[in-house]
């Protein structure tokens, strides 16, 4: 049995099924093959991981509308998970058509109820029909040999699909059936269909790489980073630098150009620069950054860290792997503006905001179903 269409919290109020609590159920069915299939790729991730640290093999899925009607796609490999985030952005840019969904690395799988739109597709070869009973598979079967058993699962168990309606009356914007649970006994033909399936994809998503944009194209990073420490630093110990500070800013340029990380400094420099010239208001440093004289030199910070202590390899040393983290605090009215303006110079594609989840607390969750509930509180 492999499960293609878990829906999960990450498709928000849509389904009682939280990714550890997967997992946990995956194991203990010894199900080694899952997909989740929500309508965003938040909980990818969460997914992924999870599924490897625990022998699993992962699917990775989208699901997707055109004119309201939902497709789901499955990535063959890392290309296809690529093509599945490029999509999942596009359609916040534009109005999706069938032919935005066609990719030599992805799987679609048309739900039997939209069958009539299956001649919508020009590469049938990666076009999937997915049916729920044996008179939707018998019909399938008729167009192409290409069906899928696809069952919407939103829950663990079929006695806790009346609790649906609830997440339905707090906003989820949902239709769910009551087939919208695990179901393990399908058969014999069925599960060879998913196996084969499953034997098409193999995903890995590769880590550690790094891809920071050029801060001028044709300019030599290093020699430009350079000159412009100096500079800074001299202004800000009034025209001459003690042997201590030339000593401990040759030290960091040093490791900073080994590592790679010139054009990340020269970059945040920047969009630090752009914002005071601007008059909006920019923090004078924190965390570990605050240990680095280039940063101080060069106007990312303004803390001097040998006069307070502040160790440069608690911020970037050699021997650490991850990529060094300048944070930069901006006004709230502004903070819009200073992105706008690292999107208009490095490019759309290459800036991205961070996003975080946050879980309904308690008491708001009691309040909310009392009043679904119309109890009085």
């Amino acid at each position: 049995m492999i499960p293609l269409k878990i829906t999960t919290e990450y498709s928000l109020l849509q389904s009682l099924i939280k990714v550890p609590d997967l997992i946990k159920f995956l194991n203990a069915n010894n199900i080694k093959t899952c997909a989740i299939c929500d309508d965003e790729l938040f909980g990818i991730m969460e997914f992924y991981l999870s599924c490897l640290e625990n022998n699993i093999k992962p699917i990775i899925g989208l699901e997707v509308s055109i004119d309201g009607n939902k497709y789901y796609l499955y990535a063959k490999n890392y290309l296809g998970y690529q093509k599945l985030l490029k999509i999942n952005t596009l359609k916040f840019d534009k109005t999706l058509e069938h032919k935005d969904l066609e990719d030599e690395n992805i799987f679609i799988i048309v739900p039997y109820s939209l069958i009539n739109n299956y001649d919508k597709f020009a590469n049938k070869k990666n076009i999937f029909i997915g049916y729920q009973n044996l008179n939707e598979k018998k019909n399938a079967l008729l167009l192409t040999q290409n069906i899928l058993y696809v069952n919407v699962i939103r829950t663990f168990n079929k006695e806790d699909l009346k609790y649906l309606i609830y997440l339905q009356k707090l906003g989820g914007k949902f239709e769910y059936t009551e087939n919208d649970y695990f179901k393990l006994d399908i058969d014999n033909d069925d599960i060879k269909r998913l196996d084969n399936f499953s034997n098409l994809i193999d995903i890995k998503i590769p880590f550690g790489q790094r891809f920071i944009p050029k801060f001028k194209v044709g300019t030599n990073s290093f020699e430009y980073l350079k000159t412009l420490a100096s500079k800074g630093l001299s202004k800000r110990c009034n025209g001459s630098i003690p042997s201590k500070y030339q000593d401990r800013l040759n030290e960091e340029l040093n490791v900073i150009n080994k590592m790679g990380f010139t054009d990340y400094f020269l970059i945040v420099y920047d969009y630090v620069f752009f914002a005071k010239k601007n008059n909006i208001l920019v923090g004078p440093g924190r965390g570990s950054a605050a240990g680095s004289l280039v940063s101080y030199a060069i106007g990312i910070t303004d803390i001097d860290p040998i006069k307070y202590d502040l160790l440069f390899a608690r911020f970037l040393n050699p021997f650490r792997k991850k990529m060094p983290d300048i944070d930069i605090d901006f006004e709230d009215t502004h903070r819009e503006d200073v992105i706008d303006y690292v999107k208009k110079r490095y490019d759309i594609d290459k800036v991205a905001v961070g996003i975080t989840f946050n879980s309904l607390k308690s008491k708001l969750v009691i309040r909310d179903i009392a009043r679904i509930l119309k109890i009085d509180t």
